[in-house]
């Protein structure tokens, strides 16, 4: 890490993720013009919606990193971006995480097919916390294609901010603070949802299966 230059990347990871896998992405040369940042997290219990709860991997960019890699970086810093994403994506595809309830059961919520292993967050320009989540039944080249969608989303999203996709859409449905994205299974397209979606979805389904 070049401590004269402001932190772009932070990378968040349980502290039993692989050292060595750790260390091949702080290392990597194609994102050698990125300040990284590593900060891991112990596990634990938490009481909170599970899309919340940190994921094993999960990517963090810095707002001012997108407000000036549109502008100054040159194209080719995409490739090599999406490239190194992809890589800690298909690392992460491969790990099998069960949840545990509080009361020290075993369970999966069948509802919910977001990867508890990878993630990638940032803030949008109007400060709303923005993280997206990877759908576990689809394979590791739909998530690479929805990972360059990500990428093609933020630089729209930062170089215009007024009629980009995201913005529109946190506009039409009035969003709040702490936004998912999420992605449609049929069309690999994101769509976005804040808490009170989540909590609205999870009730329907709920109800659904009484039905």
């Amino acid at each position: 890490m070049d401590d004269q230059k402001p932190i772009q990347i932070c990378i968040f990871v349980n502290e039993r993720y692989s050292d060595t896998l750790l260390d091949s992405y702080v290392n990597d040369n194609t994102i050698s013009d990125i300040n990284l940042d590593v900060r891991k997290y112990k596990a634990g219990m938490y009481a909170s919606l599970e899309w919340a709860i940190p994921t094993m991997i999960g990517l963090y960019f810095i707002k001012p990193y997108l407000d000036g890699f549109i502008k100054e970086l040159a194209k080719d810093h995409y490739t090599g971006l999406k490239n190194w994403i992809k890589k800690i994506a298909n690392d992460a595809k491969k790990i099998k995480i069960t949840t545990v309830s509080s009361d020290g059961s075993i369970h999966k919520l069948e509802e919910n097919n977001q990867s508890r292993a990878f993630s990638i967050s940032t803030v949008t320009n109007d400060d709303h916390e923005l993280k997206f989540l990877f759908d576990d039944n689809l394979s590791i080249e739909q998530w690479n294609t929805c990972i360059d969608k990500i990428i093609t989303l933020l630089d729209e999203h930062f170089t215009n901010g007024k009629d980009d996709q995201l913005t529109l859409e946190i506009k039409k449905d009035n969003l709040e603070s702490s936004i998912y994205g999420k992605i449609n299974t049929s069309t690999l397209e994101w769509e976005f949802l804040d808490i009170k979606k989540v909590i609205q979805n999870k009730m329907e389904q709920q109800q659904n299966r009484k039905e």
